[in-house]
């Protein structure tokens, strides 16, 4: 019985470590699954923004268009 009790022991006192990692883990898993959000204008030769320009990632199926400014906004993620 004495036995038992010491490795219970053993295992509470290494639970806040425990628990530590794998608060760590989630928090690093988590940060990198987000987007990154790309911005930029799309213009001609005088500066002049253009409408309606399809804007695409290289390698993928996202893809936007300008708005009338010739602005875009698009969101990739980290490994795109």
């Amino acid at each position: 019985m004495k036995k038992f009790r010491l490795n219970g022991l053993f295992i509470f006192q290494k639970l806040p470590r425990i628990s530590l990692g794998l608060v760590f883990i989630l928090f690093t898993l988590t940060a990198l699954a987000q987007d990154i959000s790309i911005k930029g204008l799309v213009s001609d030769k005088t500066n002049a923004g253009i409408a309606g320009v399809a804007v695409k990632v290289k390698g993928t199926n996202k893809g936007t268009s300008t708005d009338a400014t010739g602005n875009y906004k698009i969101s990739v993620g980290n490994n795109s």
